[in-house]
């Protein structure tokens, strides 16, 4: 019985093999996780480093918008060369496996085709107006505020999802969404109020912030729409969005005269590695956040970002050697609660109501006459 028992409490083969697909699986997500991170934050210094070498923002979200549609027409002409006959078989087999780089590619990054097609462009223009102007106002904001107090200005993206939830898709909002929303709004006017006590406020650049916020909310409810025009495929709506403001962004900089200093920083190496880094970081940040919200969930993938933009107030403050006080430490702390507790909030309400979608219609329910009961 001895041996029985000592035999019994030895792992066998199946659990050694769950042990380590459960371990495995944790170290996939945490690689995914800090993988998000880390290209998240250094696109943020790239992009501040960039803004603050040149004045030119139009232009370096033009830039930007162009790599982006650069490297998707790329990647669909690999694409089409990995399929082609006179591709060695072998190699084509070990880049295409579940966990292979032309797998990634092929889920998030290859459109079905590079062709622009102007009944699809006319469609999805206003989606693209709103892309305009949400990344000019989001650079512009970075351009003019601290990345320490950027996370803050640009907090105000739930309220306006509630207030344009109300106005555009004629949705109610909870009272408990309602009172994290208030939240923020407290720590945003608390932040600007010690960000002027200190000294460093930029009315300019919390304005850009706000109206950042409010296109991020209106790209979110068109892009939901617009997906459909472009059969759900994510990558190929990057696509459009990218080439279409590539022309669109033209006017604003020749409007703000950032040719000049362009041509001024023609042979600067260092500028252009700088302007192609945050271009390519662009395109990894969307394949991040799609595997990030694949191999973990939405709520925790918004739980993640906003623990990112916690250490990266702390990362920034350390950088460029900034004191703040108790009161704008403690003005984040509440923009952060707030909304943690909002995304929570929302998905608890989004579980509740398809719970209630998945409930039989009353219709099928019968009532017992001998008991007087109603059974389901």
């Amino acid at each position: 019985m001895t041996g029985y028992s000592r035999l019994a409490q030895e792992p066998t083969e199946t659990d050694k093999v769950s042990s380590e697909t459960l371990c495995s699986k944790y170290i996939r997500i945490a690689t995914v996780v800090a993988f998000y991170w880390f290209v998240s934050i250094t696109m943020v210094f790239l992009n501040k480093q960039a803004l603050n070498q040149v004045n030119a923002p139009f232009f370096i979200t033009w830039f930007q918008c162009l790599v982006t549609g650069v490297m998707l027409f790329t990647f669909r002409v690999l694409d089409d060369w990995r399929s082609s006959k006179w591709m060695n078989n072998k190699c084509q087999e070990s880049l295409i496996s579940d966990n292979g780089v032309i797998s990634i590619m092929s889920r998030f990054l290859v459109i079905p085709c590079y062709q622009i097609r102007f009944s699809v462009v006319k469609r999805i223009l206003p989606l693209s107006v709103v892309f305009v102007a949400m990344i000019s106002f989001n650079n512009l904001s970075l351009q003019f505020v601290g990345i320490a107090f950027y996370f803050v200005v640009r907090s105000l993206t739930p309220v306006f999802n509630v207030l344009f939830s109300y106005i555009i898709l004629h949705k109610k909002t909870s009272v408990r969404s309602i009172l994290c929303c208030m939240g923020i709004i407290f720590g945003f006017a608390m932040g600007v109020d010690q960000e002027q006590a200190l000294g460093t406020l930029s009315a300019i650049g919390v304005l850009c912030g706000v109206l950042a916020s409010m296109f991020v909310s209106l790209n979110s409810i068109f892009v939901a729409s617009m997906l459909k025009v472009v059969d759900q495929n994510v990558a190929l709506l990057s696509y459009y969005n990218s080439i279409i403001a590539v022309v669109l962004f033209i006017p604003f900089i020749m409007m703000n005269n950032e040719w000049h200093m362009i041509i001024a920083h023609l042979g600067d190496h260092h500028f252009w590695l700088i302007m192609a880094t945050t271009g390519i970081f662009g395109l990894f940040i969307s394949i991040v956040t799609n595997l990030q919200i694949q191999y973990t969930s939405p709520l925790t993938h918004n739980i993640s970002g906003t623990a990112k933009a916690c250490s990266q107030t702390i990362l920034a403050t350390y950088v460029y050697e900034q004191h703040k006080t108790f009161n704008w430490w403690l003005s984040n702390v509440i923009v952060l609660a707030s909304s943690t507790m909002y995304t929570f909030v929302r998905q608890q309400e989004m579980k509740h109501t398809f719970q209630q979608h998945q409930q039989p219609p009353v219709n099928e329910t019968r009532t017992d006459p001998e008991k007087g009961q109603t059974n389901i």
